[in-house]
């Protein structure tokens, strides 16, 4: 899997979903983020691959608008399929900050099948 996905060559939702499944940190966002925030996703995108508790398992992806709208006002969700529980977290804007903190309380060792690739 790549780190950053547009909209016009996004996976299948049921893709994204099974990289969950394997320890993946998916970052989806909605066609309001564009310009300098799409630039600092793709910069995320890349530097979240490096970080330790990622294990390279990170994805940033267009939302598909086909399963509704990302709730009023928020426009970035960071998921999460952890071992015991799913976690999520949505925000109105861009933040690596915000990135590293979630990937650093849910690692990719944390999921139902860390090992898998």
């Amino acid at each position: 899997a790549r780190e950053f996905y547009s909209e016009r060559d996004r996976p299948a939702m049921e893709q994204l979903v099974h990289n969950l499944e394997h320890g993946y940190t998916v970052l989806w966002y909605d066609d309001t983020i564009k310009g300098e925030q799409l630039d600092a996703l793709k910069d995320i995108a890349v530097s979240a691959r490096d970080k330790a508790p990622t294990r390279g398992k990170f994805i940033v992806s267009a939302w598909d608008d086909a399963y509704g709208d990302l709730p009023e006002g928020k426009h970035v969700a960071l998921s999460h399929w952890g071992a015991e529980q799913g976690h999520r977290q949505l925000c109105s804007g861009v933040s690596g900050e915000v990135v590293a903190d979630f990937i650093e309380k849910y690692p990719a060792n944390d999921s139902p099948e860390p090992n898998a690739a």
